[in-house]
């Protein structure tokens, strides 16, 4: 089981590394999407991977997430049409654990407000992190903690 707090990540075999990683952080497109017919914009299929090289990691799971969140785009992803609603300082992820069924737990600061704007919204907040937290081996599901997180 991998466990990792914001002050001290725990690490595992499976999440730890001891060289750089190159990781993807889905962000929304909206050049791709727009691509799409009206009816089917606001598509998860537009989540895309922008790539980072991070350092050896205590968690590499955590570390991603929290990437994610950072927000962080580049002014050629931004000109690319990738967008984020991340980052919002207080919204910050606690903790990581994974199941031994595969289900990855992530527990995350609750902010007044920040989950509004409708379950578009929610859906593609909560599928960028679940699509960035499935790439590594071993995560079968993503559940969110608190479970109303990302309820409009």
């Amino acid at each position: 089981m991998a466990t990792s707090t914001a002050s001290s990540p725990v690490s595992t075999p499976s999440f730890a590394t001891s060289s750089p990683t190159k990781i993807a952080l889905y962000y929304f497109n909206q050049r791709e999407d727009a691509k799409l017919p009206i009816n089917q914009q606001i598509n998860i299929d537009s989540l895309q991977p922008v790539y980072r090289v991070v350092s050896p990691s205590q968690n590499i799971v955590f570390d991603t997430i929290s990437a994610l969140l950072q927000g962080g785009l580049s002014a050629i992803e931004k000109s690319s049409g990738f967008v984020t609603d991340f980052p919002k300082t207080e919204f910050r992820l606690l903790s990581a654990n994974l199941q031994e069924d595969g289900t990855l737990v992530l527990e995350f600061t609750e902010v007044p407000g920040f989950t509004s704007g409708g379950s578009a919204r929610m859906l593609l907040l909560s599928s960028s992190i679940a699509k960035t937290a499935m790439q590594f081996p071993g995560v079968k599901k993503v559940q969110f903690m608190p479970e109303s997180l990302f309820q409009p």
